[in-house]
């Protein structure tokens, strides 16, 4: 398998990669074309049940009608024979439309003895019906009109239950759309069972109203019957229509024809469906019968006959909605085959042009690296004279560059030694700053002294003002106790005066004055000793008045030299500290200064120091460098001979890619003698030419190789 491979074309080999990747797409095609056929299957699957479900809804409403006719005809009615026998012809064919449609589409909705069986509707075969609906139409003039409903009912039992069967197997019942889902629940159930009740109320009330009374539990009846019939049935109805009206849009488009029919049928079925109800309604609202039996069958007929109309049309319409379903999936289908076709020839298509276009570019590609190894043959042998040349101004490099090393070392000594005496100076200008800036700072602490004591003379000085102050309110108050004092002896000379006129009024009064001249002559005695008392007070205080003032002037005038003397004394202390301050900070600031400079000068030193370690550690690099470029130069000679090897190695690169590209066949045409082209001539010519360019190469590389001596000592 791999020879036959090797034998192929770059060209034909992408075409087999190309149509193996196209296998899982064809695949993947068939699993999609089997996905839409399974869709269309489950559409026809519904119109089959659409179709098997005509012949039974005539079926059924023939049998409600003949249910009705029957009744009437067991009650004595002779019109209503004639009426009968026309209906059992119809529903004879019926049955007939539904053997042949069985016939048809039985199998696929397993009308079959094992479907039947396998739900446990064995009973509901289609022959078996049919069977039970001769048995009904042979006996029917003998039976009771009570057993004539009941064997209607259980007739009418089992063709809706092969409506329900054919629901169930023919996928209806699970239809994915939701406007064919609601149309398929009017038409398989709503209106079927609408229908019904119709029939069963039309039986009902019709009995009741030949009989021309109502009973209270009639009346009850009735109203059920009227209730279900207008919220179970004839709702259920208008909001499936509802629903399929305003969903149509969302599948396949909006049909205008089941906007038209299903609105208008919907309508007249609510208008006489309405009407009924509301007719059976007003029966049981009453006690008395009003209605006449022709006039309710009228009503009544009227909303069955727009039952069956709307199921007719409603089942077109599901028709309709089915058959744009399946055309939408067998388009869906058809264009899902073209474009896949479409992609797979697309792709084989750009896949062959692929293949051609790399063919040539890979052709030229194998011409340029044929070209490339001759030329890297040739570079290689000129290499070889180059590196060798490097290889000895890389000597020569070495030496000078191992001579400014040592010159370098000596430099650096020096800069450390000059590094060393700096860090010195610097200690010593530290030092020297040190003390001049705790020498301002005691000075400092001088000047801070002598403004306290400054401030505390100033405070003495306060104190002896506010101690004078205080003596001269004493002062002050001693005068007013003078004055106070002469008040008193003013006093107590009115008080003497008072106290004599007193003892002269007493002296006249006589006997009856006696008491007040004692009281007078006591007043006098104590003024007498008030005076005395005052007198001595203003006696001491005129003594004490000059000593008092004397001794505050003394005072004063002394503190007041003292303060003077110390102000002065500590003004001058002052003076001097100030002096001695400026002087210090002037040091501070010179030996701040001098500090400066010398770590400037220990910095730049220092970074001296480390530019000529820079420059050393960098020529021990370069050192190393050129140590291993002189080096790598007799590797580069090595590699330039082995890089002559890859060459070989490369043409034999390209003869392999040759035989990739146009494959093993085509490549031994084109060696053969009526074959040669551009593919191999090239590079036999080419190695032909390879001795002659490296002897050429050698001879130009020794010049090369003196050229390169002065750059090496100028480096």
């Amino acid at each position: 398998m791999l020879q036959y491979l090797k034998k192929l074309s770059l060209a034909k080999k992408l075409l087999v990669s190309n149509i193996l990747y196209g296998i899982p797409v064809v695949v993947l095609m068939v699993l999609m074309i089997k996905a839409k056929t399974k869709d269309m299957t489950f559409a026809e699957y519904e119109s089959y049940g659409n179709e098997y479900q005509r012949p039974l809804e005539v079926a059924l409403e023939k049998i409600s009608r003949h249910k009705l006719v029957a009744q009437r005809a067991l009650h004595g009615d002779s019109q209503s024979k004639s009426e009968l026998a026309a209906i059992q012809g119809q529903i004879d064919q019926a049955f007939s439309s539904v053997e042949a449609v069985n016939g048809k589409r039985g199998e696929a909705l397993q009308f079959t003895t094992a479907g039947l069986e396998q739900r446990k509707r064995g009973h509901l075969k289609p022959e078996l019906v049919k069977q039970k609906w001769e048995t009904l139409k042979g006996k029917i003039s003998g039976l009771k009109p009570a057993e004539s409903n009941d064997e209607h009912a259980a007739l009418i039992a089992d063709v809706r239950g092969m409506i329900t069967h054919l629901g169930d197997t023919s996928n209806l019942i699970l239809d994915p759309d939701l406007d064919s889902y609601y149309l398929m629940d009017v038409t398989l159930l709503a209106l079927p069972q609408m229908q019904d009740r119709i029939q069963e109320i039309t039986g009902y009330v019709e009995g009741i109203l030949r009989r021309g009374r109502i009973s209270e539990d009639e009346r009850i009846q009735v109203n059920t019957y009227a209730t279900l019939l207008k919220t179970v049935d004839l709702d259920r109805v208008t909001a499936d229509v509802q629903t399929v009206l305003s969903e149509d849009a969302n599948f396949y488009g909006t049909s205008q024809t089941l906007q038209d029919n299903l609105s208008r049928g919907v309508a007249e079925v609510q208008a006489s469906v309405g009407d009924l109800a509301a007719l059976t309604k007003k029966i049981s609202g009453s006690s008395q019968v009003t209605v006449t039996p022709d006039a309710y069958l009228t009503v009544s007929t009227k909303a069955l006959g727009a039952s069956y109309s709307f199921w007719t049309t409603s089942i077109d319409e599901l028709d309709r909605l089915l058959q744009a379903r399946m055309s939408s999936i067998g388009a869906d289908r058809l264009w899902s085959v073209l474009l896949g076709m479409l992609a797979l020839v697309f792709a084989a298509g750009v896949s062959w042009f692929i293949a051609v276009s790399l063919r040539k570019s890979l052709s030229q590609a194998v011409g340029r690296l044929s070209e490339s190894a001759s030329t890297t043959n040739t570079s290689s042998v000129e290499l070889v004279s180059t590196s060798q040349a490097l290889s000895s101004s890389s000597s020569e490099q070495a030496a000078a560059i191992q001579e400014t090393t040592a010159t370098l070392d000596q430099i650096n000594a020096m800069v450390n030694k000059s590094l060393d005496n700096a860090s010195k100076s610097s200690q010593v200008a530290d030092t020297s700053h040190k003390t001049a800036v705790a020498g301002k700072g005691s000075v400092e602490d001088m000047i801070r002294a002598i403004d306290e004591i400054n401030k505390s003379n100033g405070e003495i000085v306060k104190q002896i003002d506010e101690s004078n102050r205080q003596i001269s309110e004493i002062v002050k108050i001693i005068n007013e106790i003078g004055t106070k004092t002469k008040v008193i002896n003013d006093i107590v000379f009115q008080t003497k005066l008072l106290s004599f006129n007193a003892s002269v009024e007493a002296a006249r009064a006589g006997e009856h004055g006696k008491g007040f001249a004692v009281v007078a002559e006591e007043v006098g005695n104590l003024v007498q000793m008030s005076g005395n008392a005052a007198k001595e007070i203003s006696d001491m205080l005129e003594a004490c008045m000059p000593k008092v003032t004397a001794i505050v002037e003394d005072t004063k005038s002394k503190v007041e030299r003292l303060v003077s003397l110390g102000k002065s004394k500590v003004d001058a202390g002052t003076q001097v500290a100030n002096r001695c301050g400026d002087a210090l900070e002037e040091i501070v600031r010179t030996v701040s200064e001098v500090n400066t400079m010398v770590r400037e000068i220990s910095g730049a030193s220092e970074e001296q120091a480390k530019g000529v370690g820079e420059i050393t550690k960098a020529m021990q690099q370069l050192d190393q460098t050129t140590q291993q470029n002189s080096s790598m130069s007799n590797e580069t000679a090595r590699y330039a001979e082995a890089l002559s090897q890859q060459a070989e190695n490369l043409r034999q690169i390209v003869t392999t890619i040759e035989e990739e590209v146009l494959g093993s066949s085509q490549r031994a045409a084109q060696v053969s003698p009526a074959g040669q082209g551009a593919g191999v001539v090239p590079l036999k010519r080419e190695k032909g030419e390879k001795g002659e360019k490296g002897e050429k190469g050698e001879k130009k590389t020794k010049p090369a190789a003196k050229r390169e001596k002065p750059l090496a000592k100028g480096a």
